[in-house]
């Protein structure tokens, strides 16, 4: 399966160049490079997303978005 999220997918009425246009980049970029990671196997990615990650310091990466520094750090 291939990934289908793109800024298209993801922000359809965000309004170009905002701050919550550049986060839904941000959010997109994430969920492709995870989805490469995996090979596109969902439930890997799924449990990556849930579970602690060393690369986080123990944190959930699905907490981690919740915060603009999280989602930088959930992305790289």
């Amino acid at each position: 399966m291939r990934a289908a999220v793109t800024a298209g997918t993801v922000a359809p009425r965000l309004k170009m160049k905002s701050k919550t246009w550049d986060l839904a980049l941000h959010l997109a970029s994430a969920y492709r490079a995870l989805h490469a990671l995996v090979g596109g196997n969902d439930c890997e990615a799924r449990l990556w997303f849930h579970g602690a990650a060393p690369s986080l310091s123990g944190q959930r990466p699905r907490d981690a978005v919740g915060s603009i520094e999280g989602l930088i750090s959930v992305e790289r």
